[in-house]
């Protein structure tokens, strides 16, 4: 048993040791965005709704200019706005860029990656590990973020219903950063000697990221000016993220609210994911999957071929 964990952890060097020199940044990291997103939580919770609902609680105010203000006290909104959005995108890749810049193109670039391949690692293992490194640096950001909401939708009225729906969403979202983790991997491989241009392709993708969101945030119903913004949802980066909990415009079947009185009307979002979108998912899945494992074997073929 012994000889076993002493293999183990021989094998492994390399990854516990770019731990203990980067454990303060990951700490870091990971308590930053768990406190924001905390936060977040508590003003969802105590400052909008006395009551927690994964899906959508709207309560229209009308006023009596004919006026009406939303306040959504339902997690799916956090998820849509923030957890599981461009913001946390945004973060974890300027998480992810940092650690590849430092574990990766620092390494090589100051030549201390050939002090691996003077010992007896092949080049297969350094630069899986690299890779590895980098994957559960975004988990252990990502998974105290989302456990959190885990137990803030266990504890909410609908959880029977929808906390099936929440789980499949903060998987398929931890896929997609997965996707744009190995993507950003292969760029600094490519550009491992030239830095700066890893640096700015992935903030031009960063910022492209933030602007189709904020286009997707314009109200594009039907008969309104922003009408147009409804199409960036199929061209922007992130819509390969497909979420379940997907809240669209009020059903007018469902509550028939006279606008001209000034009251709180409790009016239910419907949930527009239908089976067109369980394909869109499924398929988008599948695709970041092949696409992952493709990048991995073109990762190992770039370093191999590397001079080093």
């Amino acid at each position: 048993m012994n000889d076993i964990k002493t293999k183990f952890i021989s094998s492994n060097k390399m990854l516990s040791i770019n731990f203990q020199i980067n454990k303060r940044m990951i700490i870091f990291f990971s308590t930053f965005w768990f406190v924001c997103m905390l936060f977040t939580i508590l003003i969802l919770w105590v400052a909008i709704s006395p009551e927690l609902y994964i899906w959508k609680n709207v309560i229209q105010v009308f006023r009596g200019n004919g006026g009406s203000t939303d306040v959504n006290g339902g997690v799916c909104t956090s998820l849509s706005w923030i957890i599981l959005s461009a913001p946390s995108i945004i973060y974890y890749s300027i998480v992810s860029l940092y650690f590849i810049n430092k574990t990766l193109i620092k390494e090589i670039s100051n030549d201390e990656i050939s002090f691996w391949i003077t010992l007896s690692f092949s080049r297969k293992k350094i630069i899986t590990q690299k890779l590895l490194f980098n994957f559960i640096c975004f988990l252990i950001t990502y998974l105290p973020v989302f456990l959190m909401v885990l137990i803030y939708g266990s504890i909410c009225k609908d959880a029977n219903k929808y906390i099936g729906l929440l789980i499949v969403d903060g998987f398929n979202f931890a896929l997609f950063m997965t996707f744009l983790i190995i993507i950003y991997f292969i760029l600094g491989l490519l550009f491992s000697e030239k830095g700066v241009i890893l640096n700015i392709i992935v903030s031009l993708m960063l910022f492209y990221i933030f602007l189709t969101f904020i286009i997707n945030l314009l109200p594009w119903d039907s008969g309104s000016n922003y009408e147009w913004a409804k199409y960036f949802r199929y061209i922007s980066i992130q819509s390969l993220f497909v979420p379940t909990l997907n809240p669209s415009s009020i059903d007018p079947s469902i509550v028939d609210i006279d606008k001209t009185r000034i009251g709180r009307f409790v009016s239910p979002y419907k949930n527009r994911f239908n089976n067109w979108e369980l394909l869109a998912m499924c398929i988008s899945d599948f695709f970041q999957v092949v696409i992952i494992i493709l990048c991995i074997k073109m990762t190992v073929n770039i370093f191999d071929k590397m001079d080093l």
